[in-house]
C-alpha cells in the first residue's frame, strides 16, 4: 500500500521564476524522510517498500506543518500497486470458512448494491490477508479485478501491521431515526467481529467522546505511525441507513 505520492501545489500563489527553485526546495526537504521524486510530474516513491506506509505518513505531515510551504502546499493523492494476477492465484489455504450469517450479510449488500463492501489483500507471497468474504462473493460472482466495479486486490507486507478502515459522516442516531450531521468526513479503525458494509451506523471515539457515525467506504490503511492517527470503533448499532 502507498506505492505513490502525488503531491498537488498551488503554484499559481508563487511567481514564476520562483516556482523550479521552490519544488526542489521541497524535493531536497522530503528525500531524508524517503520520499523521493520519481522524474515523472508530481509523482515521489517511497524508497523503502518496507516502511513505505510510515514513510508516507511522515512525509505528509511534513508538507502539512512547513511553514514556507503555507498557502501553496495543497493536497496529496497516494496510489497502491493492485495485484496483477487472478484469483486463483491467491493463496487462502490459511484462512477458515466464514460463518454463514457472516456471508449472508455481505452478499445482501453486493446484490442490493452490485458492490462489494470492501477490498481484498494479498502479501508479498500471494497468501491472502484479509478481504476472505469480498474474496468468495468474487469467485461466486465470477467477479474480474477492476477498481470501478468494486473489486480493488492490493499488496501489503506480511510484517507490516494493517486495518480495515471505515469512513463515513456523523450521524444524530434516536431509535430508528438516523440524521446526517455535516459534510465532513472522518475515518475510523473498524476491528470489532461483527461484519460491515456501507450504511451501516456504528458508535465511535471521537476528540469529544462518543458519537455515531455512517459507513460510507471501507479500505484498509497500513503502518504504524499511519494507523496511530485513527480512533477506533466502539460497537456497531445494527441500523443501517440508506445512502443515496
Amino acid at each position: 500500500m502507498n506505492e505513490t505520492v502525488y503531491i498537488y501545489l498551488k503554484l499559481e500563489n508563487v511567481k514564476a521564476e520562483e516556482q523550479e527553485e521552490l519544488i526542489n526546495k521541497m524535493d531536497d526537504m522530503l528525500l531524508p524522510a524517503g520520499l523521493k521524486y520519481s522524474g515523472f510530474r508530481n509523482m515521489y516513491i517511497p524508497q523503502d517498500q518496507k516502511r513505505r506506509d510510515d514513510i508516507v505518513f511522515e512525509a505528509i505531515h511534513m508538507l502539512e506543518t512547513c511553514d514556507w510551504l503555507k498557502g501553496v502546499y495543497d493536497y496529496v493523492l497516494t496510489g497502491n500497486r493492485c495485484f496483477n494476477k487472478g484469483l486463483d492465484a491467491i493463496d487462502c489455504s490459511r484462512m477458515t470458512r466464514p460463518k454463514e450469517s457472516k456471508m449472508a450479510y455481505y452478499e445482501e449488500y453486493y446484490l442490493k448494491s452490485n458492490k462489494l463492501p470492501h477490498g481484498i489483500l494479498v502479501d508479498e507471497n500471494d497468501c491472502l490477508a484479509d478481504g476472505y468474504v469480498s474474496y468468495l462473493l468474487a469467485q461466486k460472482y465470477k467477479l474480474r479485478q477492476n477498481i470501478v466495479d468494486g473489486l480493488e486486490i492490493y499488496h501489503v507486507e506480511s510484517d507490516v501491521p494493517y486495518k480495515k478502515i471505515v469512513a463515513g459522516r456523523h450521524v444524530t442516531f434516536d431509535k430508528d431515526d438516523i440524521t446526517i450531521k455535516s459534510e465532513n468526513h472522518y475515518k475510523w479503525i473498524y476491528d470489532i467481529k461483527m461484519p460491515v458494509v456501507p450504511g451501516d451506523v456504528l458508535l465511535v471515539n471521537t476528540k469529544k467522546g462518543k458519537d455515531f457515525m455512517v459507513v460510507e467506504k471501507i479500505f484498509y490503511e497500513a503502518g504504524n505511525k499511519n494507523l496511530s492517527s485513527y480512533k477506533k470503533v466502539i460497537k456497531h448499532t445494527g441500523k443501517r441507513l440508506e445512502i443515496k
